[in-house]
């Protein structure tokens, strides 16, 4: 789990994320070796009520424009967000 001062993210598999993401919860996709807390990459939360993709869809999409390079990875990565206390 990643801390920043407002916000956990927790890393979960992609069977997770699908779940989640049928339900209409939203979930963080990065490139598996970014780091959540970058400035960079600081609002990647999707939802599927913000986008009209089913989650496969989705997923490859990330996959083919941002998970090409050896610096980021190959790969996603799928977090979940939760406010903290």
């Amino acid at each position: 789990m990643f801390k920043n001062a407002t916000l956990n993210y927790t890393r979960i598999n992609k069977r997770e994320a699908r779940k989640l993401y049928n339900l209409g919860r939203p979930i963080t996709i990065l490139p598996c070796k970014a780091n959540p807390n970058s400035p960079w990459f600081s609002n990647s939360a999707v939802s599927k009520e913000s986008t009209d993709k089913d989650f496969d869809a989705l997923v490859n999409e990330f996959t083919y424009y941002n998970c090409n390079t050896s610096e980021l990875g190959h790969r996603p990565a799928f977090y979940v967000v939760a406010i903290n206390e």
